[in-house]
């Protein structure tokens, strides 16, 4: 087993910062209303800033290692999609890298099948990647990364 402790890549960070005006409110207030809203089709852009909520702790991840070369991160997208999740939603996560050659006993206890991904939420082990991403969704709602009800439905026009 291997683990990593990983942080948000600075890329995430440095896009957290710039969402996070570190004017006085009543200077950012003054600024906000000088400012004219931006609007995009049909969408206003409100310029108010926002904060996010963040895990108090890193959340740890089981995942798949590489067959071919050892303490690296595998081949599974269910994995992937996860991990993207958690960098797009700027969490920090304790990576653990499973050898699926060889699965390990703790392992098996937390996931009597021997998927991945696996992660623990509120001090409970869950599996399925869609079921983790719908959770991370419910649990820290910002930036918000679910579809929006518009391009779903031109999504479902186009596919029909």
């Amino acid at each position: 087993m291997s683990t990593a402790r990983i942080s948000p890549s600075s890329t995430a960070t440095s896009a957290t910062i710039r969402h996070i005006s570190l004017t006085p409110p009543s200077r950012r207030t003054f600024l906000i209303t000088l400012l004219p809203p931006l609007v995009i089709g049909r969408r206003q852009r409100n310029y108010a800033p926002k904060i996010y909520s963040k895990a108090s702790e890193p959340l740890e991840v089981c995942a798949k290692e590489s067959v071919t070369t050892p303490n690296k991160l595998g081949d599974c997208p269910f994995t992937q999609r996860v991990l993207l999740t958690l960098e797009e939603k700027n969490l920090p996560y304790d990576l653990k890298l499973v050898d699926f050659r060889n699965k390990p006993e703790w392992f098996l206890n937390l996931s009597p099948e021997g998927k991945v991904p696996l992660i623990k939420l509120d001090e409970k082990w869950t599996p399925d990647s869609d079921v983790i991403t719908q959770a991370l969704e419910e649990k820290f709602p910002e930036p918000s990364l679910a579809t929006p009800p518009e391009k779903a439905a031109v999504y479902v026009h186009i596919c029909a």
